[in-house]
């Protein structure tokens, strides 16, 4: 069976922290090396010259992107493709709203009591700013709620409770 490597962009820490905890393990069961690369700060000419090296070592890539205010997924990946025009249509993953939404999205019934947090049924429409005002003010800081999220995260909740994280895992966990 051949060495199979993967390459997932992510945009901020957040991104970054959600694929490294809940993400990463679970495509270690399919993928011999799996690497999570932040790009939010890298330039347009650093992102392509990334790809081209992955691409060289003929390694599979996901580039995920928040939906943010587009009018459809179709759109945001039209418009990422045009912007980015060394991607292809299959490796990139809209996550609808923002990340925010899939943190939100693993919390079962239980978990929200513990964390004395409102239950949210549908994620889909969470924003970064909704997330933040829907913070316990037991927590320093939203990064500490973030952390106390990932510990008892439930995916299959997630993909009950997220349009967009279901897609994901469909696609790239349930094998």
């Amino acid at each position: 069976m051949p060495f199979r490597r993967l390459f997932i962009f992510v945009e901020g820490k957040d991104d970054e922290r959600f694929f490294n905890q809940i993400i990463k393990p679970e495509l270690e069961k399919t993928y011999d090396f799996v690497r999570i690369w932040l790009y939010q700060e890298k330039s347009k000419k650093k992102r392509k010259k990334y790809i081209r090296s992955v691409r060289s070592m003929s390694a599979e890539l996901l580039y995920i992107h928040d939906f943010n205010s587009a009018k459809c997924i179709t759109e945001k990946v039209d418009d990422i493709l045009k912007r980015f025009s060394y991607l292809v249509q299959d490796e990139v993953i809209i996550v609808k709203q923002e990340i925010e939404s899939w943190y939100i999205a693993g919390l079962d019934e239980n978990e929200n009591n513990r964390l004395k947090m409102r239950n949210f049924r549908n994620t889909n429409d969470i924003t970064k700013e909704v997330f933040n005002t829907n913070i316990p003010q037991r927590f320093d800081s939203r990064i500490d709620f973030m952390n106390e999220i990932l510990k008892n995260y439930s995916i299959e909740c997630a993909k009950n409770k997220n349009e967009s994280f279901k897609y994901f895992v469909n696609k790239y966990l349930d094998n």
